[in-house]
Order: structure tokens, then sequence, then C-alpha cells
């Protein structure tokens, strides 16, 4: 695999062999000033999390890294960017092997033949002062393993390649291709990131059921996502709009 030999001009890197976990580390840096563009790489976590307070498994092998973002926008645009890293797991993945089968399940997960290859985490702060501006955006990355019996069946790259890969090289390869599609964010909006996405995402009609809450969910079938990221379904009531929520693919 061809890569760069560093990261993106306006990157920073801070390199750590563990980490309780990158997000929290990342977020602490955010706090105290820590410049936009600001990469935080473990090699393993002792304590990683996902959505929904979720323990993400960290073993040896995986790609652990949060970067700190402040983009200079009204609060109500911030959510738009946890699409922005799968589609720079998108290009990651394509760059690795163009052939392999992969598409996008709202709001922010990636599978490869049905399976998670990714999880993607998103903390802000409060935008009630210029200090509290900062976006913290964390991907755990399945490369070398991935964990058996969860809810989402999951994968890794090198079950669906047979290959392995060096770690450094990877987290160049995944920031250059994040950096473009944030540029692209910055300048032209979520329009553009909004066509990408949707063009790898469950096809219109597909059927979905939302968990809301533990007692809550909506069952419908996908019509799209709004200007702002939320999923748009249609049920026997009519459309609905959701801003938060865990997706899954009814097979039934």
């Amino acid at each position: 695999m061809s890569i760069t030999k560093e990261l993106p001009e306006g990157l920073t890197l801070f390199h750590f062999k563990t980490l309780d976990s990158t997000n929290k580390t990342a977020v602490e840096m955010a706090r105290t000033n820590a410049s936009s563009g600001t990469v935080v790489w473990a090699e393993s976590q002792k304590n990683g999390k996902g959505r929904n307070n979720r323990t993400w498994i960290s073993e040896l092998g995986n790609l652990y890294s949060s970067i700190i973002l402040r983009p200079q926008l009204s609060i109500e645009h911030i959510s738009q960017l946890t699409f922005i890293a799968p589609l720079a797991i998108a290009d990651l993945i394509e760059h690795i092997d163009s052939n392999i089968d992969y598409s996008f399940k709202w709001p922010n997960d990636v599978l490869v033949a049905g399976r998670k290859i990714c999880g993607i985490l998103l903390q802000s702060g409060s935008w009630e002062k210029t200090d509290d501006k900062w976006i913290v955006l964390g991907c755990g990355l399945n490369l070398a393993s991935f964990p058996p019996n969860t809810e989402t069946p999951a994968t890794s790259l090198f079950e669906e390649t047979n290959r392995s890969f060096v770690l450094e090289e990877v987290l160049i390869s995944y920031y250059t291709f994040f950096s473009k599609w944030y540029d692209i964010w910055l300048k032209n909006g979520f329009l553009s990131i909004r066509k990408a996405w949707l063009d790898k995402s469950h096809p219109v009609g597909q059927s979905l059921v939302t968990q809301i809450t533990s007692d809550k969910k909506i069952c419908g079938k996908f019509l799209g996502i709004d200007e702002n990221g939320a999923l748009l379904i249609v049920t026997k009531k009519g459309e609905v709009k959701i801003n938060a929520g865990e997706v899954f693919i009814d097979r039934g």
C-alpha cells in the first residue's frame, strides 16, 4: 500500500503505547487549549469507549486514535462531522483493496459484508465560550482482530484480506483521507458529504429498526438523511426524523 510518510499539514501527532482511552486523553487536552489538528494515537487502550458508553475492546494490532478539531461553526452543524470519519475509512478500505464490499449504517458505522469494522465516537465542548468550542472525534478500526459475539457482527481488515498492516502507515493514510473530507466540509458544507455518504448507505426502502431508548424503538423504511444528518424514515404513521438512536437492519 503506497502511503505518505507524514501526517497532513496542520496535524500534530501524540503517540502512546497505551492509554485509558484516546478520546479521554484528547478531551483533557482540548480542555487545556490543545490546538485543532492534535491527533492522539495509542497502540492499546485500557478502557476504550464506543457510542452509548459501550466498552470498545482494544487489543494490540488495531488502530485507536482521536483528533481535536475547532471548526468556527455553530453547534448545530457539529453532528455532521460524524459522517466524515466513515468517508475517510471508506477511502482507506478502497486504497487497500478496491474489491472489498463496504457500506455505511447510520449514523457512523462502516460495514464490510454486513459486519462492523470500526467504531466512531464524537464528543464536544459546551460551545458557550471560545475555549469550549472543541470537538474530539475518535475512531477505532479493526485491523488485526475483532471482538466475537457482538450485538452487530464484527470483522477486521486482516479477516477480509489476509494481510497484515503497519499501524503508523494506516494512521497516516486515514488522516490524509480524513483531512480531505474535513476540508471539503469546511469549504462546501454538508451537501457533498451527505451525497458521498448516501451513495454507500442503506438503499432507500431498506427496513430499519431504530432503538431510541431501552424501551422505545421505531420501525420504518429508510428515506435518507436531512441537511444536518438526521435519519429520515417512513413508518405506518408517516415520515419521522430521528436525531439519535441505534439502528439495526431489519432482515425479517
